[in-house]
């Protein structure tokens, strides 16, 4: 899997249904953060990445699977 390009961060990001500062709580990270990988003034770790298609269902590998435990319409829990 490689780092997502500030395009997918975003696709993803709004296919969920997510502000950024909802995302970042996903992923456990500032919104600040989530500003910079979206804008392309940072690249976002993979690890963080990875996290978040997990979550969303989309991982390559994992799929489905990662969706449980995840809140309804792709919300994080608590939010």
């Amino acid at each position: 899997m490689k780092p997502p390009t500030p395009h997918q961060i975003r696709s993803v990001r709004l296919a969920l249904g997510l502000t950024q500062a909802e995302a970042a709580a996903w992923v456990h990270v500032t919104p600040r953060a989530w500003q910079w990988w979206e804008s392309g003034e940072r690249q976002m770790p993979l690890a963080s990445w990875e996290l978040c298609v997990v979550k969303a269902g989309l991982h390559p590998v994992y799929g489905e699977r990662g969706r449980a435990g995840s809140a309804p319409q792709g919300r994080p829990q608590g939010a």
